[in-house]
């Protein structure tokens, strides 16, 4: 039996383990020259122990992409996995033990339940062009066994022109419809290093502005009949290639929740929705719901070492205008960040300090993209000596022009609207204003976090922080 190739994927999603198996949600797009089709994949581990089949529907309504997540994988094992695009008449029966050719093939991992050591690559902002697949080849070839990925936001710029290789020179687009965001889904996802990637370990995915348009707020886009419609495309496409295969929920409900969680090994990660939820008419960069789930998240198995995902960073602040070059003025308006919502901002950090362990180790930290550099900043309290949090920011996976540099950010100032209470520290030295992606490794006593070129994957800044966890769960 031949399969036919899929056009993208399978992208591997989230997963989620338990005591007895571990489940992983994927996404295949199929061939959209074909009226009825459906999805397939085989997995087989390495020693032959575990078969299963799996046939799932191909929707022309959504790009011609299919979901499916495959229940009760066995723990700590390897698999091989061939998938592909059968003909739509076609039923398990018909694949059920045939040998199979054609379509694409692959091979995954589970760990056990109890793993220790959790290790993952993560970063934000991949801008089309000639360099946007270089992070993504060095992770395929040096950090294949790692766990997951995260990527922080701007996996587009759905903004800027599909076929554009220097950005900001004609970038922009008028009323984009949903094919044009769907078109820059299906060029950055079908990229070669990206899909080796992503076909193999479990990847982790939120919007910052660039998957819908520089700056967008979505209730106050809600609000306006033609950036309502902006927002329907665009999100559209958004929910199909990354929300679709994360742990998002009610995607095509009138109210969506963007932020969701998920586990591994000794880590529990938070990925918080800072776009969708914005209201800059009431002054607030998520809503009442999510900082209850934050809080919930923060306050329970507090012997864990825990992550909060924010697409822009929460500290330190900007030093007013930036200006990267004359023709680009960064982030002029503070909104835009956590320190033009200073009460939000306030609020999750009090919940961190409320609920860190004791002591100058932490286990709370902060991931974060955006700013098109890298570094990692250290959130002390002016009365409290035994807080202590860190901000890990990493981007761009590619950006042409240089990012923010190091004079770009206050960074022993305290944050805006804090009383002078809160007050960061870089911890790097100078940021990483190159394209560079970071990874992060975690054991019981220590994470360390490391950035490298994109370019060659050389090493260019490391960072060991030592953590501290309660003996027993709240």
């Amino acid at each position: 039996m031949k399969l036919l190739k899929p056009s993208l994927g399978p992208l591997m999603g989230a997963r989620k383990y338990s005591a007895t198996g571990a489940n992983q949600k994927l996404i295949l797009r199929g061939i959209s020259s074909m009226n009825h089709q459906k999805g397939f994949i085989r997995i087989t581990s390495k020693d032959g122990s575990y078969v299963i089949n799996k046939l799932f529907p191909i929707h022309k309504t959504k790009d011609y992409t299919g979901n499916i997540e495959i229940e009760g994988l066995p723990l700590g094992s390897e698999f091989n996995y061939v998938a592909g695009i059968v003909s739509g008449d076609k039923q398990l029966s018909d694949l059920k033990g045939k040998a199979l050719k054609g379509g694409i093939r692959g091979t995954l991992r589970t760990r056990e339940k109890g793993h220790a050591k959790t290790m993952f690559s993560f970063g934000s902002c991949r801008h089309l062009g000639k360099h946007d697949d270089d992070a993504f080849k060095q992770i395929a070839k040096n950090y294949y066994q790692d766990d997951f990925m995260i990527m922080c936001g701007d996996q587009i710029y759905g903004d800027h022109q599909v076929d554009v290789s220097v950005p900001l020179i004609g970038y922009k687009v008028k009323n984009p419809d949903k094919e044009h965001f769907q078109k820059h889904y299906r060029k950055a996802f079908g990229k070669t290093w990206f899909k080796k990637v992503t076909s193999t370990m479990p990847t982790y995915m939120t919007f910052d502005d660039h998957e819908v348009e520089n700056g967008w707020s979505g209730q106050d886009y809600k609000r306006h009949v033609k950036k309502k419609a902006l927002l329907k495309n665009a999100l559209s496409a958004y929910n199909i290639y990354q929300a679709s295969h994360s742990n998002a929920e009610n995607l095509n409900s009138a109210n969506p929740k963007y932020y969701y969680q998920f586990s591994h090994g000794n880590c529990d990660f938070f990925v918080m929705d800072t776009r969708y939820e914005k209201d800059l008419q009431k002054g607030s960069m998520i809503s009442l719901q999510q900082k209850t789930a934050i809080k919930n998240f923060l306050s329970k198995g507090q012997n864990r070492i825990k992550f909060l995902v924010s697409a822009v960073p929460m500290f330190p602040d900007a030093k007013g205008f930036i200006v990267i070059n004359p023709q680009v003025v960064f982030d002029p308006h503070p909104e835009e960040r956590w320190e033009g919502h200073p009460n939000d901002r306030n609020h999750i950090l009090e919940l961190i300090r409320k609920n860190t362990t004791s002591g100058q180790n932490p286990n709370v930290f902060i991931l974060s993209g955006d700013v098109h550099c890298s570094q990692v900043s250290k959130l002390q309290h002016a009365t409290d000596p035994q807080f202590v949090t860190y901000n890990i920011t990493s981007s761009a996976f590619n950006w042409t022009i240089p990012g923010l540099n190091d004079g770009n950010f206050a960074k022993s100032k305290p944050l805006e609207g804090s009383n002078g209470k809160f007050i960061p520290k870089n911890l790097t030295g100078t940021v990483v204003n190159e394209n560079n992606f970071c990874r992060i490794v975690v054991d019981d006593t220590h994470i360390n976090v490391s950035f490298y070129k994109a370019k060659n994957g050389k090493e260019i800044k490391s960072k060991r922080v030592g953590i501290k966890l309660k003996d027993s769960e709240n």
